[in-house]
């Protein structure tokens, strides 16, 4: 039974909800898979919102740490929480302005104040250990190709469960 699935499920719908109340809806919400974060959908507006947030796994170490099949307890969950969205780059116009630069740096910092709310309440769900989530870091992304963000960067414990149900 995947016990870390329906956690990161519920991890991306309290960062959505978050998002939507205070006006800064996402256009592409998605568990991510894989290393690293295709930024396809930063800047597509098409009325639901603009932008992409995602929840992605970074690693997972066994727990105890350098533990062996039989002697695994939990897992540590280390997850990346991120937005990103349209920035003013350079264009037919030229540079962008200060102000344009200004105004993406508090949009940054908004999406990232709203994502460690919802992080900060965040209730988890069965098999994961709340008491352990630690919130590790916090880093800007981009700007590249005209899109940047933010992206959190915390841990949990999680119990795994036995069988395949």
């Amino acid at each position: 039974m995947d016990t870390l699935g329906p956690a990161l499920s519920s991890l991306l719908k309290k960062v959505e909800a978050g998002l939507d109340e205070c006006d800064r809806k996402a256009g592409l919400v998605t568990l991510s898979p894989g290393a690293s974060v295709a930024w396809d959908n930063c800047c597509p507006d098409n009325g639901e919102g603009g932008g992409q947030l995602w929840v992605r796994v970074i690693s997972i170490t066994p727990q105890p740490v350098g533990s062996q099949p039989c002697d695994i307890t939990d897992l540590k969950a280390q997850i990346g929480v991120g937005v990103i969205r349209c920035m003013h780059s350079l264009n037919t116009e030229g540079s962008p302005t200060a102000a344009q630069m200004t105004g993406d740096t508090l949009a940054m910092t908004k999406d990232a104040d709203i994502s460690l709310r919802a992080i900060k309440i965040w209730e988890g769900t069965q098999h994961i250990n709340m008491k352990t989530l630690v919130v590790e870091r916090g880093a800007s992304l981009g700007p590249e190709g005209g899109c940047g963000g933010f992206e959190w960067t915390i841990s949990f414990r999680y119990q795994m469960c036995a069988g395949c149900e």
